[in-house]
């Protein structure tokens, strides 16, 4: 049987099974454990499950459930509304000041959270009431919540980064190093696109109350313990003092002393986070361990040789299209991690065989990522944002439309990372 038909086979049997809601770390796994049974006879589930004990036996993959841990444990203790509290005095003259907040608040949690959803939900709960408050539109504050929210997977510690990282090979050292100078550059352009809407549409923003100079500088202390722990593990990495492993463990171990120091540690405070790091971690590894039999599958009936070798063939501009085409598609249906451990065994491959750069062409999916968190019908983002706003009458749609100029935005970032390669890549090079 052609390799083309038996692919066509796994996609439309993925699609049945997640018509019937089956959970899709689930449909990875019926799928490719039927796949291998039918094509190798049942002795084979024994190399499954030797597959999966090597997998969850690599030591870099206890990077996930410490630094959502790490995220965890900021967010339970309020660090994140001092973060927001500072940065609001500051922006305190701009017209649209409050949404310029959340986008510089939500780029540095996403310094030590990692996760756009904890980013998201962390911010919302905070600043959409505040703006409201203040005459914006809902449109715009639950936009900009929503955008702000999705840097959490591009500026490290990204837990995007780290699957992908696994999956494909790549150094998630050179992966996290890489993220900074996109994630910055795709921050800029969210604050350019409210500076933009703020001038041409007066009425959906509003000017804060402008603080005196005394009052931003007390205000800035609030800022110090996140943005010191986010360079210190940074730097750790970019130095090479550290792998991506230990900064986690470190960046774990100064959250707590933090939360100490601050006297906001708890039993309860400490018991929430542990079940909240359990649960993340553990939604993530089983999606990892399903899509590694899938995987495992697809290369052994001859699917994953046949598809990249047709991929390589290709005019390496047509290459980049279908690439960025089917991850585009794959967006309106699948989050985000699901996209990583569905194409990284099939592109990543592809990608290093057609001469280009694992890291790029990671900081490239990373983005591809945020754009699905924003886009229904899937939007995990708006969705998050919608039901945290359900109290202050703001729906999904009002969400959806006001993230369409973030989008045009993170567009944008895609063409530049794409034609200026340098921009992810340049950092990564000079890495100790």
């Amino acid at each position: 049987m052609a390799w083309y038909i038996e692919l066509l086979i796994v996609a439309v049997s993925i699609l049945a099974l997640l018509a019937i809601r089956m959970p899709l770390g689930f449909v990875f796994g019926v799928v490719g454990t039927a796949g291998i049974i039918i094509y190798s006879g049942l002795h084979s589930c024994v190399v499954i499950a030797q597959e999966l004990h090597d997998m969850l036996s690599d030591f870099v993959l206890i990077t996930i459930p410490l630094f959502v841990l790490m995220a965890e444990l900021l967010s339970s203790g309020g660090f994140i509304s001092d973060l927001y509290d500072s940065v609001e005095k500051l922006t305190g003259r701009l017209r649209g000041s409050l949404c310029i907040a959340t986008i510089i608040a939500s780029a540095i949690f996403a310094a030590v959270c990692g996760s756009s959803y904890v980013t998201a939900a962390s911010l919302g709960s905070m600043t959409l009431p505040e703006m409201l408050k203040h005459g914006y539109s809902k449109k715009l504050a639950s936009g900009s919540v929503a955008a702000g929210g999705s840097l959490g997977i591009l500026i490290p510690p990204s837990l995007a980064f780290v699957i992908y990282g696994y999956m494909s090979g790549a150094s998630i050292a050179a992966l996290f190093i890489a993220g900074i100078i996109p994630g910055l550059l795709l921050a800029s352009l969210f604050i350019l696109n409210i500076l933009i809407l703020s001038r041409l549409f007066p009425s959906v923003a509003d000017v804060y109350a402008q603080m005196g100079w005394e009052a931003k500088l007390k205000s800035t202390s609030k800022i110090l313990p996140v943005v010191i722990l986010a360079i210190l593990v940074l730097a750790s990495i970019y130095v090479g003092i550290a792998t991506p492993a230990e900064a986690a463990a470190i960046g774990s171990i100064l959250s707590l002393v933090l939360c100490s120091i601050y006297k906001k540690l708890s039993w309860d405070m400490l018991l929430r986070s542990l079940r909240n790091t359990i649960a993340v971690s553990g939604f993530l590894l089983l999606l990892m361990c399903t899509a590694k039999i899938l995987g495992f599958m697809m290369a052994k009936v001859g699917i994953m040789y046949g598809l990249q070798s047709s991929l390589v063939k290709l005019p390496p501009w047509l290459f980049i299209l279908i690439v960025y085409l089917t991850i585009a598609v794959l967006g309106l249906f699948l989050e985000g991690t699901s996209i990583i451990v569905l194409t990284t065994p099939i592109f990543a491959p592809a990608v290093q065989a057609m001469g280009f750069s694992l890291i790029w062409y990671g900081v490239i999916l990373v983005l591809f990522i945020e754009i699905a968190l924003l886009s229904p019908p899937v939007g995990m983002n708006c969705y998050i944002v919608a039901e945290i706003g359900k109290s202050l009458q703001i729906g999904v749609e009002d969400v959806f439309k006001g993230v369409i100029p973030f989008l045009i935005a993170l567009v944008v970032c895609v063409v530049l990372i794409t034609l200026i390669p340098r921009l992810a890549l340049w950092l990564p090079s000079t890495m100790g």
